[in-house]
């Protein structure tokens, strides 16, 4: 009896041992998992618009915002938006070497303005009705590094990266845009086939003329009859008949036969500061500019200073192969305003550079890493560490997209730095220099 007792005593304790041991790999493959998935990144992405029904005429301004709560990577980012029905697109590519980057609070996640992308892709309001696409899209640098076999950091062929390497994570939000309330009327619409009429928004569309021997009478129509004159309840503008019911003295127009001043608003001048002729003798108030601001021409212009610039180089001498690190930072003191960012790097007197940079509206800063230029007489390439002796200049300069456009007669975000540098001025710019050996 006691050896059968000791022999249920023994299968039971080896039952328990084995018991523990599987207990004990189901614990260390969840633990394991669990790590694992703690060193993946773990992406959160928004494309943020005011509304997703909106008219032509409607200021429309987003953002887009990828943020990263898991491993932290180097990361590729595009940002597209696209009319349904077209080719073209408005496409911006972002490289950040550190996502999240843990070091600097103000750069730690991704964060882009939105535009509509209708002919130029920095306006204010959409031009024509549709249905425009928004995505913002995040890959893996290292990945595409090592299937494409080229550097993150230089500009590469998104295409090429959207066919050959797997896409981490995406977002798409869909804007519809439908034409604003004012819609002009046609001849056909008006019953008319003849003279010059309004068209409903303040616009005038031409319905032809008579053949010999008719007249256009004042319903829009050809006739055979005599056309009476007749200037009843006007004091300008036409008779009807071809003669004239008088004309106005400035500032007043001829308005519907009556001699009257409209007065013009600052949306229609396109102003948002200044005082100015009301187009009948009186003044416009169109506001005023905050402290980082000067009214130049009716608009708001950052004054020298409103925008800071920053190099952020921990020092001035570095060795060969040693981690660069540097950073670039804008900062806007004012109110959101459309910038386009140079930041360069050019060794001794070689005439290549290494540029990033950012084209869009800044609302408080923005920034991002600087590369090296490693370049002499049969080399060149950027990246994060100095591959050879001697003297390196860093620039960082801040211009206002407005003066682009009116300047060089081009979109922004089309503009070639080059350009930019050579005929525009700078709102604010910096510049160091450091020594490698």
């Amino acid at each position: 009896m006691k050896i059968l007792l000791l022999l249920s005593l023994i299968l039971l304790v080896t039952l328990v041992a084995g018991c523990i041991q599987q207990l004990e790999k189901l614990t260390d493959n969840i633990t394991s998992n669990e790590t694992e998935a703690s060193q993946q990144p773990e992406l959160n992405l928004t494309i943020y618009v005011p509304k997703i029904s909106v008219t032509t005429d409607e200021p429309f301004t987003g953002q887009y915002i990828a943020e990263n709560k898991g491993k932290v990577f180097k990361a590729y980012i595009v940002t597209s938006c696209i009319r349904e029905g077209y080719e073209k697109s408005c496409t911006s590519k972002a490289v950040k070497d550190s996502f999240p980057d843990e070091q600097h609070e103000w750069n730690r996640d991704f964060k882009q303005i939105l535009k509509p992308c209708d002919g130029s892709c920095v306006q204010e309001s959409f031009g024509h009705p549709g249905t425009y696409s928004y995505k913002l899209e995040v890959y893996d640098c290292s990945q595409i590094e090592n299937i494409l076999g080229v550097n993150c950091n230089i500009d590469i062929d998104y295409d090429n990266v959207k066919s050959k390497v797997p896409l981490l994570e995406s977002v798409t939000k869909t804007v519809t845009v439908t034409q604003s309330t004012c819609t002009p009327q046609t001849c056909q619409q008006l019953g008319y086939n003849c003279g010059s009429w309004s068209d409903g928004c303040s616009g005038t569309i031409n319905c032809g003329s008579c053949s010999a021997g008719l007249n256009c009478n004042t319903n829009g129509q050809c006739s055979s009859q005599a056309c009476i004159p007749s200037c009843v309840g006007k004091n300008c503008g036409s008779d009807g008949c071809g003669g004239s019911c008088g004309t106005c003295t400035a500032p007043q127009t001829c308005n519907n036969g009556v001699c009257s001043c409209i007065l013009t608003t600052c949306q229609q001048l396109g102003y948002n500061c200044g005082s100015w002729n009301d187009n009948c003798g009186g003044t416009l108030l169109c506001g005023s500019c905050n402290s980082s601001y000067t009214c130049q021409s009716g608009v708001c212009v950052l004054k020298q200073g409103g925008i800071r610039t920053f190099l952020n180089i921990s020092k001035t001498s570095f060795s060969i192969g040693e981690n660069f690190g540097g950073l670039w930072k804008v900062i806007n003191d004012g109110i959101p305003t459309n910038l386009y960012i140079i930041a360069t790097c050019r060794r001794n007197d070689y005439s290549e550079v290494c540029r990033g940079g950012a084209v869009g509206e800044v609302f408080d800063y923005i920034g991002a890493s600087l590369q090296t230029c490693n370049i002499n007489e049969t080399y060149y390439s950027c990246g994060n560490s100095f591959q050879f002796n001697g003297s390196y200049n860093f620039y960082l300069g801040v211009y206002n997209c407005s003066q682009i456009e009116n300047i060089l007669g081009v979109s922004c975000r089309d503009a070639n730095y080059t350009d930019v540098m050579a005929q525009i001025l700078p709102i604010n710019s910096t510049e160091t220099t450091v020594t490698v050996s």
